[in-house]
This record gives C-alpha cells, structure tokens and sequence, in this order.
C-alpha cells in the first residue's frame, strides 16, 4: 500500500541531488523488490530514462546500506536504504480504556462526588459517596431520530444541566441527531461556562431559518472547494461530504473547522462529561440486521469495541497497513463527522 513515491524534479543539472527521504511499509512474508525509474520532466508528455531495482532480502535489519544503481549507459543513481522492525503501530488494539480516557475518569471522579452531594443536598449523608471509589460510573444517553431527536435532546440536556444531574455524569452519549446537538453544544465557545439554555436559543434559530440559504451561490462555491481539495488530496469524496457540510452549515456555520480532537480542550479537566459519538458501521450488500457493527467515536480515540481496535481521531481516514498508517490525511472536520453519525445511512 502506498508503495509508489516520487522526488521533486530538479531543473537543468545534469548531477541533480535530491536529498530526500522515502518510509515504506513492507510485509516481511513477500518477496520485496525497490523498483527504480527515472524520468525527464516535459512540458507534454515525461521521458522513462530508463529502470533499475534492488532486492530487499539483501538487507539486514538495522543494517544502513549504499547502493549505486545503473540506469541506462551511464548514469548512476546513488542510494542509501536502512531495513528496520515496525514496533510503533498507529492502530492500538486492547479491549482496555485508552490512558487519557482513564485518567479523565479518576479526575471526573472527584466532581461527580461533589455533584452527587450537591445534588441530593446532603440527605443521609451516610448512603453519600465518602471517596472517588465510591463514585458510581453515571452515563446520560441520546437516541437517533434527525432534528426531532436532536431538539428533543437539547432539552433534556437543558434540564439536566440546570438541576445538576449533569455534573453527576461521566459519560453523554447519543448517535444521529443526538450526535447533532452534542457537537452544537461541545464546539460552542462558552461551554461549559455558559449552559445549555443560551445555547439552545441559537440553535432553534438556526434550526428556524430558511433550509434554502443552503444552496446560495456562496455556500455552493465552498461546498464545490472543498470537496476538490478532499478529492486532490487522494481522499474518496461521497454523499457523506455533502450531506455533513448541509448539516453542519445549518448547525454550527461559524465552527465548521472545529475538529473532533479539539474537544479535548472542553474536557482536560473534567469539567464536562465525555462525550461518546457512535455510528453503525454496514455493508452495501448486506443487511443491517446480518451485519452491523458499533462505531465509538471520542475526543481521545475512535475505534471498534467488538475488535478491540482504536485510533487517535487525526488517524481517521487514513490508509492502514498491518497497525501502521501509510498514508496520513488531514484530520476531518466535525461536520463531516456529523454527516458519518447521521444515521439515514445505515
């Protein structure tokens, strides 16, 4: 995967030097061969100068070895190749909470306890939580249903902030629309400090406007950009895209470069429940009730509980070799999340 890489061209210099460097992954079971050609650049159509190769197998591991290869008559490529065991996989696979996600459990544990007694004010103080290990583990979720399950949850989410039970919480998951208002809430600058009442009274007005601004010449020439750089950049471009960016344009116009690592910020000391996004991962072919698998996405991984495997969220949509990410794209933005967590899809 990813095997073909390619130098910059250097013009007019019959010694060009190219000084770069070139990371291939490599499955140890298969014969592997370095394929060489070089090219001349043209303005119409490149010249093949002529091909070389050299056989993997003759290097050692931990061995940094030189090699002049033959192109052609005379000229000469001058290379310098080192063979190394892969020990740092991208992909981490365990069935056990990530590091930060544990510690942010230990820390959340401390205000639970205080929401607890604030909540209950006190009765019985005796059947009060007197430690963090006594905190019970308390998850708030959110059902699917598009806008109506998004509204709905907004004033769930309201009251539950506004009688404390939220800062009883651990966890708030959802899938769909849930997800919807989870990114409203989460993306919004002034949460937590400012609770879900001010915030609710933006998104019904965004929620209240004209679906038809959507398709303003504007809003389409960004649309239009977008997926262009998406697809220059080797990424496959669907109705996901699409569909994210209406969602997104509609709910959070003014943070739609947020991405979902960036949440991290809202809850590096525990000050808000972690949220939990998910999604059902399917097969064309195949119906859900055959095949369907829980995708969990969170600010510290995303990943397949049923597998045991997980992935920092800027390694989502990257190309993967056994563990290892060989081809790194730019962290996708929360709206197009939002389109993955729709879940009309599935």
């Amino acid at each position: 995967p990813e095997s073909r890489k390619r130098t910059k061209h250097i013009d007019n210099n019959i010694n060009p030097i190219w000084n770069e460097t070139f990371h291939f992954i490599l499955d140890p079971n298969l014969p592997n061969v370095l394929e060489l050609t070089l090219m001349d650049a043209n303005y119409v159509v490149d010249e093949t100068l002529g091909t070389a190769s050299f056989e993997i197998a003759k290097l050692e591991v931990g061995q940094t070895k030189k090699h002049t290869c033959s192109v052609g008559k005379a000229t000469k490529v001058h290379l310098e190749m080192t063979l190394e065991i892969c020990t740092n996989q991208d992909l981490r696979f365990s069935l056990a909470l990530c590091d930060k996600e544990k510690e942010f459990r230990q820390t959340r544990k401390e205000r639970v306890m205080l929401g607890i007694k604030k909540l209950l004010d006190m009765e019985k103080p005796r059947f009060l939580p007197s430690s963090p290990e006594e905190v019970p583990v308390i998850a708030i979720a959110g059902s699917g249903g598009g806008f109506r399950a998004m509204v709905g949850f907004a004033g769930v989410m309201k009251a539950l902030f506004e009688s404390g039970v939220l800062d009883c919480a651990t966890y708030v998951a959802g899938l769909s629309g849930s997800t919807w208002y989870m990114t409203t809430l989460y993306s919004h600058p002034d949460f937590p400090n400012r609770g879900p009442k001010d915030i609710n009274s933006e998104l019904m007005n965004r929620v209240s406007s004209n679906p038809l601004r959507l398709l303003m010449p504007q809003h389409v020439t960004n649309y239009i950009q977008a997926l262009w750089t998406k697809k220059a950049s080797g990424q496959p471009v669907t109705f996901t895209d699409i569909f994210g960016m209406l969602i997104g344009e509609t709910l959070i116009p003014a943070r739609m470069h947020i991405k979902l690592s960036g949440f991290q910020e809202k809850i590096n000391q525990a000050q808000s429940p972690l949220p939990l996004f998910t999604c059902l991962h399917v097969k064309p072919d195949v119906s859900e009730l055959m095949f369907a698998d829980w995708v969990e996405f969170s600010p510290y991984e995303i990943g397949m509980a049923k597998y045991g495997t997980f992935m920092k969220p800027d390694l989502f949509g990257s190309k993967f070799f056994m563990g290892t990410a060989v081809k790194k794209y730019e962290e996708n933005p929360i709206h197009f999340l939002m389109g993955v967590w729709g879940s009309a899809f599935s």
